[in-house]
């Protein structure tokens, strides 16, 4: 694994030939959108904020056109680098990657590229011009940004790299967010301006964990993750306690991460007094002091969805 990774992050350090599809958005109408590569090569993180500053999503193989374009414009770069895809690991046990618009692995057209998963390389996916694999989120690797068709965009014209103009600018707890609307299935999500993010209260189903964060990610979402005070006082306001948020032991080793990778030194932190971590309680709640608590996951809840803005 270590090899692997070695070699993984050798090739990225080489140098991308200069051409006439790097740095810029290139209209495809195939694509029903543009998309663009970047030279700049970086962790799974920085390559998602960067193409969110620009109105666009990370790429991914999500049907057979984005995945002809994306290996052409790997081959056109005429190296084997594998390029971070948006996909991140969500269920370990599960081996389930899914996108940040809900789709999984099994559901895109990649069938035939997928090498062994092994989630022991990583939780994030890249892909080159044969295979798809795990790799880890910190590996520094190229990446490419998609953009859904603009009207005002004539088929064929390469579209200027630059943050598009917003009406208004928001100041969440953590970054800022250029951001109006909470985007396609929106039907009962509301924006909140202070944390930046889209929520729903689903007040009137119950279901399992597994099954309720499936439901928030058909909407493009997942399951609410806290990520600090201020956030977890904003859901406690919805006044849904016992409801399933985004957080779950997976393996029952007291090893407790989000649905989206991160480990709960990143998130807000604060359980409910008594609580006990060695138990088969292993699905997440807020409670009505909004303090995290612990249920068994097959117990049917109310449960919160989150999903992130859509930049206008």
């Amino acid at each position: 694994m270590l090899v692997r990774m070695f070699a993984i992050t050798v090739c990225a350090l080489v140098l991308f030939a200069t051409n006439d599809v790097q740095g810029r958005y290139v209209f495809e109408p195939t694509l029903h959108g543009s998309i663009e590569t970047n030279k700049i090569i970086s962790t799974f993180q920085d390559a998602v904020s960067q193409c969110k500053t620009e109105g666009a999503v990370l790429a991914a193989p999500l049907n057979q056109q984005l995945r002809n374009e994306m290996m052409a414009l790997i081959g056109v770069n005429n190296h084997s680098t594998p390029y971070f895809i948006n996909a991140k690991l969500v269920h370990s046990h599960k081996l389930q990657f899914v996108s940040s618009e809900g789709v999984s692995l099994d559901a895109m057209s990649v069938s035939d590229m997928i090498e062994e998963l092994d989630p022991r390389d990583g939780q994030c996916l890249a892909m080159d011009s044969r295979t798809i694999r795990v790799v880890s989120c910190s590996a520094p690797l190229p990446y490419m940004c998609y953009k859904e068709n603009d009207a005002s965009v004539p088929v064929g014209v390469a579209v200027a790299r630059t943050i598009p103009p917003v009406p208004e600018i928001y100041e969440s707890s953590s970054e800022r967010i250029l951001a109006l609307d909470c985007g396609p299935n929106s039907q009962g999500y509301h924006l909140d301006r202070s944390t930046g993010s889209c929520y729903k209260i689903q007040s009137d189903a119950v279901m399992t964990w597994d099954d309720a964060d499936s439901t928030c990610r058909s909407e493009g979402g997942h399951l609410v993750v806290l990520n600090d005070e201020h956030e977890a006082r904003v859901v406690q306001a919805f006044d849904a306690p016992g409801s399933w948020i985004g957080i779950r032991d997976f393996h029952n080793n007291n090893i407790w991460t989000s649905v989206e990778g991160e480990s709960m030194s990143e998130l807000y932190n604060v359980w409910h007094n008594g609580h006990n971590p060695y138990t088969d309680l292993d699905c997440g709640t807020i409670n009505i002091q909004g303090k995290l608590d612990d249920y068994t996951c097959d117990t049917k809840r109310n449960f919160i969805c989150e999903k992130n803005p859509r930049i206008l």
